[in-house]
């Protein structure tokens, strides 16, 4: 058997159609769409594409990282929302001695609402 050559396991499962009349309008078609390289230098080729293909698992891999940066920093923001962070700081707090006496507790349940 020759290098390259296509066989099959068992022959009897193998089934033959004979062609009656060759159609070459068909062939002819193939024919002038067929293009022949020759001096092929398949290892640059294939260099060229695997670095055509690394570059764009790069660009993917990027956009991955910028994408979980984003999520991170959201999931930061809305934590500090969750924290009350901001609400229990000593400037915005104020007791009800700070009132004093003159003031009524009615004007300060108003005051709330």
């Amino acid at each position: 058997m020759d290098i390259g050559q296509v066989s099959f396991k068992k022959n009897s499962t193998v089934k033959r159609i004979h062609v009656e009349k060759r159609l070459n309008d068909i062939i002819n078609r193939l024919n002038k769409t067929k293009i022949e390289k020759t001096n092929v230098d398949l290892a640059s080729e294939r260099l060229q594409r695997d670095r055509e293909l690394k570059k764009e698992e790069r660009q993917i891999e990027k956009l991955k990282r910028e994408q979980e940066l984003k999520e991170i920093e959201h999931e930061r923001e809305l934590a500090k929302l969750r924290n009350y962070e901001g609400a229990m700081r000593p400037e915005n707090m104020v007791s009800n001695q700070s009132y004093g006496s003159d003031v009524d507790v009615n004007e300060i349940e108003e005051d709330f609402m």
